[in-house]
């Protein structure tokens, strides 16, 4: 690497503000504090000019999540510690329940996420974080992903699979997406909206779905919001397959949620 000060006494040489290196990185590591992201392997040209570092043209990977084509800045100084990150990545969901929470501070968002175990799945996309560490502003573009996780709600592993989802710090939007618990229960088509800030609101749209009732029921029962409107009907079997199904409503209140579909029953009881 190469190294530039200038100042008017060794004082001032020595002042990291004062300072310009430069170089190549191979298989460095970078510490972001306060958000707890540590980068290995990262690779690329690199400049720390006035409490800044710079890279461009960078590789790196974050456990088991690699990342490509990456321009970072990151200020060091307690007065300007910010970060812009623009990447390319290909991702274990493995890490993100822990990631996402800590990146979006949501109360109801966090509180959904840690009900998720066992997650499995890569997803491919593009990152970008900017802003003071304290506030970032998270934008995550996902071109396509796979998973299979429990979801503590559901009575049995979700598994799921789509294209085009974008993730921020409003909320989320879904393109396209297939959805299945292990079983008869799937969800084909589904795409729409979900926002956790301000009016956190939710808005999710099928071209079809197939129910088991026998598989469903009980954890709906064990819904909350939900309970006191189910609380009488002990047992409900059967089959239910809906077409262009819309559901709407305030996101963490069930019971004012709206529902609008078409379909056939099948042995329900």
């Amino acid at each position: 690497f190469t190294l530039e000060a200038s100042g008017a006494s060794f004082s001032e040489l020595a002042d990291m503000h004062n300072m310009h290196l430069s170089g190549e990185a191979t298989e460095a590591q970078i510490v972001i504090p306060g958000i707890d992201l540590y980068l290995t392997d990262v690779n690329g040209e690199w400049q720390y000019s006035q409490g800044v570092l710079t890279a461009e043209k960078s590789n790196a990977r974050l456990g088991n999540t690699r990342g490509r084509n990456g321009t970072l800045k990151l200020g060091f100084y307690d007065d300007a510690k910010f970060l812009h990150l623009d990447i390319d990545i290909a991702a274990d969901l493995a890490q993100l329940p822990p990631y996402l929470s800590r990146l979006i501070p949501n109360p109801g968002l966090q509180a959904e996420l840690a009900r998720l175990s066992s997650v499995q799945g890569t997803a491919e996309g593009h990152l970008s974080l900017s802003g003071p560490l304290n506030g970032l502003a998270v934008a995550v573009n996902v071109s396509s992903f796979a998973f299979a996780a429990d979801y503590d709600r559901l009575p049995s592993p979700v598994i799921a699979a789509g294209t085009g989802m974008k993730v921020s710090n409003e909320g989320m939007a879904l393109i396209q997406g297939d959805v299945r618990l292990n079983g008869f229960s799937s969800l084909q088509g589904l795409s729409g909206e979900i926002t956790w800030r301000d009016k956190a609101r939710i808005d999710l749209r099928t071209l079809g779905a197939q129910l088991d009732w026998d598989q469903l029921y009980p954890s709906l029962v064990r819904f909350a919001a939900l309970h006191e409107q189910l609380k009488d009907i002990v047992h409900v079997s059967g089959q239910t397959t809906l077409a262009n199904t819309r559901l709407k409503g305030p996101l963490w209140d069930a019971a004012r949620w709206h529902f609008v579909t078409s379909g056939t029953l099948s042995h329900l009881a």
